[in-house]
Formats: structure tokens, C-alpha cells, sequence
């Protein structure tokens, strides 16, 4: 769909009913657009921020790092820092000792 909101929102449903291998699916599909049709840098990093969210779900450490290292905090809204910030937090907490 074109309203990006709905997308972040089924993205949202996806996670809360823990079907994260569809939900990464979603969020490729959102970010992977065409040249003509880029998002705004705003969403990306929300779709950057709930990829490496997902990741953890997951298990998947290794990955969900990379994928916050995308994630630009200057450019995300007050709310989505603090967001982004526990996410940042949790992996840390969960790198290897």
C-alpha cells in the first residue's frame, strides 16, 4: 500500500502476533522501493529501527546490530530516540563476554 503509516502499523501487528520472519519480510519489501519512489529519511530509519528490533526477537544479535548501526539518531523523532536507545541498551546487555 502507499500509506506508509498502515505499513508500519501492519509491521507493528506482524511483531505484537510474533510472525517476525514475515514481519522482516514487510520491512524489506517497504525499504527495497524503486529509485522513482525512495522514503522519506524519517521512515527509513523507523524501518531500519524495527528491522534490528525484529532481529532481536529473533535471536539474532549478530544482525540486529548491523542494522541499528543504520539507523540515524539524529534524524529520529524524540519519541523514537528513547526507542532506540533501549534497543541499543538490550544489545549491548546481550553482546558475548
Amino acid at each position: 500500500p502507499m500509506n506508509r503509516r498502515f505499513q508500519f502499523k501492519y509491521i507493528n501487528f506482524l511483531v505484537q502476533t510474533e510472525q517476525y520472519d514475515r514481519a522482516l519480510q514487510v520491512v524489506s519489501a517497504f525499504t527495497d522501493r524503486e529509485k522513482c519512489c525512495p522514503l522519506p529519511e524519517d521512515d527509513l530509519n523507523l524501518a531500519q529501527l524495527w528491522r534490528a528490533n525484529i532481529e532481536f526477537a529473533m535471536g539474532k544479535h549478530n544482525l540486529a546490530r548491523p542494522s541499528l548501526a543504520l539507523v540515524r539518531q539524529e534524524a529520529l523523532a524524540s519519541w523514537a530516540q528513547d526507542w532506540y536507545d533501549d534497543t541499543n541498551m538490550m544489545l549491548i546487555e546481550e553482546a558475548p563476554r
